[in-house]
């Protein structure tokens, strides 16, 4: 079996790597430890550093950080006034609000293309049980903040442009939620059906053996994650949808009967309550995907050290660099609003 374990060190689609493995064990999983390694690590993954990589948590974290407080500075301190402090917050949520939508926009991109590549059988290279959820959840993630953008400040450049990109990451975020559904409440492919891929007691005989040394996640902390996951999609997509149609009443504010009920909507709902209301919910559904993030990474990083396997989410990449130098310049305008300010505050 030693010379055969380089057979599971790749696979397209879980159906056929479980195929694999009963034929070449003709039904005897036990007989499949001495290639626990390479089953484990193809199965659940050992880290890919441009989904879950440091950099890259780095930058999902940044941008959540980041539109959080940006947020509550533009709501709460006003632009005209005299204070550098004051013009540097909305120059630095300028210069988020595009740093924050390219870089959603590349990651639900990334995200549809793995995982159609995934789901579809074509390759599942690099693409492990945990990267996957590591996947769904850094799509969510990254969402988040730019549903909020124009809702909190309507003075951004480019607005409609943004708009645009924001609905084209939704709609691919949209794939991602889907996969997600099929994979916790589809038809399973382990159960005792007749177009099931593995039987249980088939599949907890990989499970036992890549996981002795190592412990995976509760019940608990899996349906934690779906209440959030769902609950934080949902949030998303009635924003985009409520932006849409606010959009495409604004526009047709001539029309008696629209301007009035846009009235009677404002006077209801006093503009900066909704727009706080909007924060609170960016820090709700946020935190919780980090440490979904979080949790997966330590319990693969604990799989890898159990098999004796490189844990590569702590390798530095090319793709981790860029990652956390997309947002720097958010820091380098602040800085630089503030000081061409306060100087020409004291050379006045």
């Amino acid at each position: 079996m030693d010379d055969r374990c380089g057979l599971f060190t790749s696979r397209t689609s879980f159906a056929s790597y479980v195929e694999l493995m009963q034929n070449s064990t003709s039904n005897n999983l036990t007989a499949l430890t001495p290639c626990r390694k390479e089953i484990c690590s193809t199965l659940w993954g050992s880290g890919n550093p441009d989904i879950s990589g440091v950099g890259v948590i780095i930058a999902y974290a940044m941008e959540l950080s980041l539109g959080i407080l940006l947020s509550i500075g533009v709501l709460f301190i006003q632009p005209s006034s005299a204070k550098g402090f004051n013009r540097s917050i909305h120059q630095a949520f300028h210069t988020y609000a595009d740093a924050a939508v390219m870089f959603t926009f590349s990651i639900q991109l990334a995200s549809v293309i793995i995982l159609a590549r995934k789901d579809f059988g074509v390759s599942a290279e690099g693409v492990g049980g945990y990267t996957v959820e590591i996947t769904w959840c850094a799509a969510l993630l990254t969402m988040l903040p730019v549903t909020l953008l124009s809702f909190v400040h309507t003075g951004l450049r480019r607005q409609t442009l943004r708009l645009g990109t924001t609905c084209v990451s939704w709609i691919l975020f949209m794939y991602t939620f889907l996969a997600r559904m099929v994979a916790a409440f589809g038809p399973g492919q382990i159960s005792t059906s007749e177009d099931a891929v593995i039987a249980p007691s088939q599949w907890e005989i990989i499970v036992q053996m890549c996981f002795r040394g190592a412990e995976e996640l509760s019940v608990s902390q899996r349906r934690v994650m779906d209440v959030f996951f769902i609950g934080g999609s949902l949030f998303i997509s009635l924003m985009i949808l409520g932006l849409l149609v606010w959009s495409f009443f604004e526009g047709r504010k001539e029309t008696l009967y629209i301007r009035k009920w846009s009235n009677m909507i404002s006077r209801r709902l006093p503009r900066n309550t909704f727009k706080i209301a909007l924060v609170l919910n960016l820090a709700l559904w946020g935190p919780p995907q980090i440490w979904a993030i979080s949790c997966f990474r330590t319990v693969q990083a604990r799989l890898a050290r159990s098999v004796n396997d490189v844990n590569l989410d702590n390798n530095w990449s090319f793709g981790q660099i860029i990652s956390v130098v997309v947002f720097l310049p958010v820091f380098i305008d602040f800085a630089y609003s503030f000081l061409v300010k306060e100087a020409d505050v004291h050379s006045g």
